[in-house]
């Protein structure tokens, strides 16, 4: 791996990182909502591959990521969506394996 690829990788898991922060602590850029459903969620992806991934992926689990982007903690989705906290992690951890090898 010479230096440049080394670069970029590191961009991209920096970027990677600081977008699954802002999804993570539900505090957008601009300070609004960064949607209010799951449909406008899918409606918010620019990317048309990222959709197709989060397309195919399971509505309670797009559910679990709104919620999260609207700033509510693991304990609360698991409250809200009447799931326990392990079901809740896992499907994040899930999705996160998904966007992670997800090259933007």
């Amino acid at each position: 791996m010479d230096w440049e690829d080394f670069l970029e990788e590191r961009r991209y898991r920096e970027r990677l990182e600081e977008t699954m922060q802002e999804i993570d602590t539900g505090n957008p850029e601009d300070g609004e909502p960064f949607a209010m459903d799951v449909r406008e969620l899918l409606d918010h992806v620019g990317d048309r591959r990222l959709y197709e991934v989060l397309k195919d992926t399971e509505h309670q689990t797009l559910e679990i990521l709104l919620l999260s982007t609207w700033g509510y903690s693991i304990k609360e989705i698991a409250n809200i969506m009447g799931l326990p906290k392990d079901t809740v992690y896992t499907k994040r951890k899930i999705l996160r394996k998904k966007l992670k090898n997800f090259k933007f």
